[in-house]
């Protein structure tokens, strides 16, 4: 599945985060909204996603996606990006930018 999402990334000129499965645990029982974590936020433990803390309902996969999104713009973040208007911006002028996101591609894709 990684390889899939990896490939289709780099065909549309897109960034991969590869994230472990404990930056991820849980994911599908956190709040998106209020990061509340709780087993009970998952309506009957099926696709269904009802916050206990904060009453946000959605399908699980999308709240899930949601957070998984949120971790790898953090991880993105800790790593110098910045986000202006919804914009990722690398740290540095274009050139360092360039380079930055070549060198961030290429030591993503070789994960």
């Amino acid at each position: 599945l990684y390889s899939a999402i990896k490939n289709k990334a780099i065909e549309r000129d897109r960034l991969v985060v590869q994230l472990s499965k404990q930056e991820t645990m849980y994911s599908s029982q956190t709040c998106h909204v209020c990061l509340h974590q709780d087993p009970k936020n998952r309506v009957d433990g099926g696709k269904d996603f009802k916050c206990v803390n904060c009453g946000t309902e959605l399908d699980a996969d999308q709240n899930a996606a949601k957070n998984i999104k949120r971790l790898g713009i953090d991880r993105l973040i800790r790593a110098g990006a910045t986000v202006e208007d919804g914009f990722l911006i690398l740290p540095g002028n274009t050139a360092d930018a360039i380079a930055t996101l070549e060198m961030l591609r290429a030591n993503l894709t070789n994960v």
